[in-house]
């Protein structure tokens, strides 16, 4: 399994719905069988394809009060994505149709427990986001 960090951002539509957006690593998604693995306090990942998962290690409050509410989040994939042309798209309700490169919703898997992920390949990507070490 190798273990990614990228740049995300998260986008609440203020009717319950989360979408994740993410600039994507190497390689395809399997939309079939992604999914987002919460850890019930802080961080997550995405489980992108059966190769790769991509480390979110600090999810803001806000979407962490979110996450037991929901059963799953969207997740929209762009490299060098601009975050005002989304968020203005929104408001006006009218996303560019080839914005993005994919899009697929992912189901949420709350476990209360620390993430499965190998204490060297968590150290080495806490060190990378520039986090201190557990």
């Amino acid at each position: 399994m190798k273990y990614v960090l990228t740049a995300y951002d998260f986008i609440d539509n203020g009717s319950g719905d989360l979408m994740m957006i993410i600039w994507p690593p190497e390689g395809d998604s399997d939309d079939d069988d992604a999914k987002f693995i919460y850890d019930g306090t802080s961080e997550a990942m995405l489980v992108r394809n059966n190769g790769q998962t991509v480390y979110l290690p600090v999810l803001a409050e806000e979407i962490r009060k979110m996450l037991p509410r929901l059963t799953e989040v969207l997740i929209a994939e762009k490299e060098n994505y601009d975050l005002n042309i989304i968020i203005n798209s929104i408001k006006q309700r009218k996303m560019p149709d080839d914005y993005f490169t994919d899009i697929y919703p992912v189901d949420i898997e709350i476990i209360n427990r620390p993430l499965p992920i190998p204490s060297l390949d968590y150290n080495n990507l806490r060190k990378a986001a520039g986090l201190p070490l557990k």
